[in-house]
């Protein structure tokens, strides 16, 4: 790969670009988070989609070796416009979206942003709303005895009870702090996400080398919290993949994706035997066969 530094007004971005056929277009991975980053997919998804297109991996606004211009805090739609400048920064063409997670609504606000950016989508994991994730995760904690629920603090045990009591849609900004206070009390609260341990050690070492940013995440997902949830964007005319494992935990899809999938009528959507909420770790060869299987057929 080579690498390019790209400027924003937000700061630098290194960008890693994996692949260089003039004839092929451009794809953009989005990563899961925020706070995570690219580094561990590109580790183990560099080279494997270059027959199909050249991929340009980056981590996000206040991730990883992302290099903010100045300290201050971070907005959503300042996320999302420096996706779109560092697409630009290298094709006018459309370009595939391949995002993870979160990265579906990064996704829908490129798309509510510039329809013309994007070429097609093909989401791992896709969320219909993440603040269920949230929600969700202290409880399924509290249900596997993961949380101390009896030595919790006042006001832990009051957001354990609000989150039981709450409708999926009404998890709010206010609500990512006692998040975050409960998290912090999980015990083992990677087992959450993950269904297979060797995939999460290998996963975890390469965390180590670009560690999660706090304060990005509660900078960006309170911002993208506090505007609530939208109507999702016309995907008219932009084809739309998903690909989920049969073992997630996180983003069921009973929950989260199935909703995603009727709400757009010409999407399809493929299930990872085997595949957990990172089904790209967990059963990379096969998300890599499908992923070519779409951006092959969608060029």
């Amino acid at each position: 790969m080579r690498v390019e530094q790209v400027r924003t007004a937000a700061g630098t971005y290194t960008v890693h670009v994996d692949g260089d056929d003039p004839r092929l277009p451009f794809a953009v991975f989005l990563h899961g988070g925020p706070g995570l980053n690219s580094y561990a997919e590109r580790c183990l998804l560099g080279g494997r989609f270059t027959s199909a297109a050249n991929f340009l991996w980056f981590d996000h606004l206040g991730c990883g070796d992302f290099v903010p211009a100045a300290p201050g805090p971070l907005t959503w739609r300042e996320q999302v416009d420096d996706i779109a400048f560092v697409i630009r920064r290298f094709t006018r063409e459309p370009v595939h979206v391949v995002g993870h997670c979160l990265g579906t609504e990064l996704t829908h606000d490129l798309v509510r942003r510039d329809r013309d950016l994007v070429r097609s989508v093909l989401w791992y994991a896709p969320t219909r709303w993440p603040g269920e994730i949230l929600r969700a995760l202290p409880l399924r904690a509290a249900a596997e005895n993961r949380l101390a629920v009896d030595t919790l603090p006042d006001e832990s045990r009051a957001a354990l009870d609000r989150f039981r009591g709450m409708a999926a849609r009404d998890f709010g900004a206010a609500d990512v702090r006692p998040f975050l206070g409960l998290a912090a009390q999980i015990r083992d609260l990677w087992d959450l996400y993950w269904t297979d341990r060797t995939a999460l050690q290998r996963y975890v070492g390469w965390m180590a080398a670009q560690p999660f940013s706090m304060q990005t995440f509660v900078d960006l997902i309170e911002d993208f919290f506090e505007r609530g949830p939208l109507p999702l964007p016309d995907y008219t005319g932009i084809p739309v993949h998903m690909l989920y494992g049969d073992d997630d935990p996180v983003s069921t899809w009973d929950v989260q994706g199935r909703e995603l999938a009727e709400s757009i009528p010409h999407a399809t959507a493929a299930p990872i035997a085997g595949g957990g909420h990172w089904t790209h770790f967990q059963r990379p060869d096969e998300c890599v066969r499908r992923t070519l299987e779409v951006l092959v057929a969608r060029v």
